[in-house]
């Protein structure tokens, strides 16, 4: 069978790609590809030739005749590559003319191309960065100088836009991988700083899957427990609802409750309860135990001192030698106050690793590996509570009456021991270094955003890779 092959110029005509025209410069189709346009912009940089952009199949509206070329029109692409747009017409017919388009690339006023303008949104896909890193980072990927205010003015302008579709991207995937909320969530506040206002962000995330099921930024002066209910229902909703682990504020309980989940006290945070208090007491015995270590160098620099003074003999000390028999007497008195002083020391020490026993034995009482193990443990410890020390008595006191919702994760091996989740989310999304640099809400919320879709893209949908906007194309 006799197989026709097509000329060489149908073959160019074909292809996503560019071809040198006859003038020295180089053409390309005003549809291709994006990735083949920026390389084209690149060799042309590098090069120092002009860019023509020119229709696939030029056809006039009329008649559908091939249009004739006619003329160009020049701009400054990225204020570095000359960039002809090619002018059509057809004499034979009225308003046949036209000429190629950018659009696909740029914005109609703008001299920048649309993923160079992205370029400072993507960058803070992949971390915090600032205007100057950002404009570096442009320059070296493109070598194009822009301004940083123009690089906010680009976010200013294509955030919103592109943050929503990215959003919806991620949204389509986790439907297509089937994550569903597990029911079992942590929630919690953060304390953030506009302008020294403070903030407070709300968070419910999914323990088991890291779905952010939703974030409220709200002031601190319209915080209160009906605005946690709202949220807490708004967020929830139609969703599975099973367990909500929470730190230890007090209406946390009944407002959770009434929602139907379980109320499950986080350990950590009641660990850390105990601990500050306990830390103040433990700290004040070490730095006794300091001050009484640099009293005893002290005296024993001074008996060194007086050794070294004092007369020496080979016998008995004359009574009438009473400079001598003063300096033994200085002596004794210094080597028995380092005694008492070195008892005390150890007193202190064995206090200190009492405290820390019964810190661990507390400790012991939530990492059991059952309930029953868990109450028998703390029965125990608060039988004993009057050899112990007080503020350890007082937070056994404390959490007698709700010690059930603190060990729900011993009876249902789905409800976590603690809400580290949360807590990771907010030091990976708005660390401490980030919480009071920005000077207005939208600044914050467009932030969390960001932030909200980094997380989703690391730790939902378990890519490896930095945000591209070609991931979710």
């Amino acid at each position: 069978m006799k197989q026709t092959l097509n000329s060489t110029e149908d073959n160019m005509f074909e292809l996503d790609i560019i071809f040198c025209g006859k003038t020295n410069e180089v053409q390309v189709y005003e549809d291709c590809q994006t990735r083949v346009f920026e390389d084209i912009i690149d060799i042309a940089l590098q090069e120092g030739l002009p860019v023509r952009v020119i229709k696939r199949n030029p056809i006039c509206k009329v008649c559908k005749k091939p249009l004739a070329c006619n003329g160009t029109k020049s701009i400054r692409l990225n204020k570095n590559v000359e960039v002809k747009y090619q002018k059509y017409i057809h004499n034979q017919c009225e308003k046949s003319s036209c000429i190629s388009s950018l659009i696909k690339f740029k914005d109609k006023f703008c001299s920048y191309m649309r993923s160079i303008c992205n370029k400072g949104i993507i960058k803070s896909l992949i971390g915090y960065s600032s205007y100057q890193n950002k404009k570096e980072s442009i320059y070296d990927q493109y070598e194009v100088q822009i301004p940083r205010n123009t690089i906010l003015y680009h976010e200013q302008k294509y955030t919103n836009d592109l943050l929503n579709y990215l959003a919806s991207q991620q949204y389509q995937k986790i439907k297509e991988m089937n994550i569903q909320p597990s029911g079992v969530y942590s929630y919690d506040e953060q304390y953030v700083f506009i302008k020294r206002k403070l903030y407070l962000r709300m968070t419910l995330i999914d323990y088991l899957n890291k779905l952010i099921m939703y974030e409220y930024i709200v002031a601190q002066d319209e915080f209160n427990d009906n605005t946690i209910q709202n949220f807490l229902e708004t967020a929830i909703n139609t969703q599975p609802l099973k367990a909500i682990i929470t730190d230890g504020r007090k209406s946390y309980k009944t407002i959770i409750e009434a929602t139907g989940a379980i109320h499950h006290r986080c350990y950590f945070h009641l660990m850390k309860n105990l601990m500050t208090p306990l830390n103040k007491h433990t700290n004040k015995i070490r730095r006794k135990n300091k001050t009484i270590e640099e009293q005893i160098n002290s005296k024993t620099t001074k008996i060194k001192n007086i050794e070294q003074n004092k007369k020496k003999y080979a016998g008995r000390i004359p009574l009438k030698d009473k400079k001598t028999n003063t300096q033994i007497q200085k002596i004794k008195t210094l080597t028995k106050a380092i005694s008492t002083h070195k008892k005390e020391i150890r007193q202190n020490n064995k206090q200190l690793k009492k405290i820390q026993y019964d810190i661990e034995r507390i400790q012991k009482i939530f990492t059991a590996k059952t309930y029953k193990e868990a109450k028998r443990r703390f029965n125990t410890i608060h039988n004993q509570k009057k050899g112990i020390n007080k503020h350890i008595t007082k937070f056994l006191e404390k959490i007698k009456p709700e010690l059930e919702t603190m060990l729900n994760h011993l009876l249902d091996e789905e409800i976590p021991a603690t809400n580290n989740t949360v807590e990771n989310y907010y030091r990976t999304t708005l660390p401490r270094s980030q919480k009071r640099i920005y000077k207005t809400l939208q600044g914050l919320k467009k932030a969390i955003k960001i932030a909200q879709i980094r997380w989703t893209h690391r730790n939902v949908l378990k890519e490896t890779d930095n945000i591209d906007l070609n991931t979710y194309i």
